[in-house]
């Protein structure tokens, strides 16, 4: 658990976890430039921060329809080995296994 300190900011969100995650984003561009505007070096350019992604949702929640899931990658991806089982009775948890 992160340990708050005076001066930090705590966000919460709440919502379907695509369109939360997307304005998150889009929120954490919008701090640092407004950051930078009056000269504070958030960001630099010329530093590369490599990351690996693991655990890409195989389906993702219908934006107009919750309850429904559509496909979050082509047609011709296929599950993590080890969550096939989960395809009819959990799709939801359903990892991308792909890009491995």
């Amino acid at each position: 658990m992160a340990q708050a300190r005076p001066g930090d900011l705590l966000l919460f969100s709440a919502g379907m976890q695509k369109c939360v995650r997307s304005l998150l984003g889009k929120l954490r561009l919008q701090c640092a430039e407004l950051l930078e505007c009056p000269g504070m070096a958030v960001r630099n350019p010329s530093a590369f921060h490599f990351l690996w992604v693991v655990d890409f949702p195989l389906f993702l929640p219908k934006e107009q329809d919750p309850g429904q899931l559509d496909s979050a990658h082509p047609p011709f991806t296929a599950p993590l080995p080890e969550d096939t089982h989960l395809l009819y009775s959990q799709p939801h948890s359903v990892s991308l296994g792909t890009y491995l």
